[in-house]
């Protein structure tokens, strides 16, 4: 059934609401803010629908040692469930694509 703009919009309060709490209650988001990265997507548009938040960081010399070791350190905290990480400057399938993701 065809939901109208308000209804998802509606349909961002809790998990934006659990997001928030989950950045700052933990310390997530400190540390995430402290390594230079910003919210991006659905959090930052407050279109949230599911439990996934994106981050992003800019870096004049991008570094995929620097980025995977602060996975490492995320996942270390023992909040993370789940992440990954692709070096899309390597990565053929999408010409248009570069970045750590």
């Amino acid at each position: 059934m065809y939901k109208g703009s308000h209804e998802l919009l509606d349909m961002n309060v809790a998990p934006r609401a659990e997001a928030d709490s989950m950045l700052q209650d933990t310390g997530l988001g400190k540390m995430i803010s402290d390594a230079g990265y910003h919210p991006v997507g659905s959090y930052v548009m407050r279109t949230m629908t599911w439990r996934d938040l994106d981050f992003e960081r800019v870096e004049v010399e991008p570094s995929w040692i620097r980025h995977w070791k602060f996975g490492e350190k995320l996942a270390q905290t023992g909040l993370i469930w789940k992440f990954s990480c692709v070096d899309a400057y390597r990565d053929k399938r999408n010409p248009g694509e570069s970045g750590l993701y």
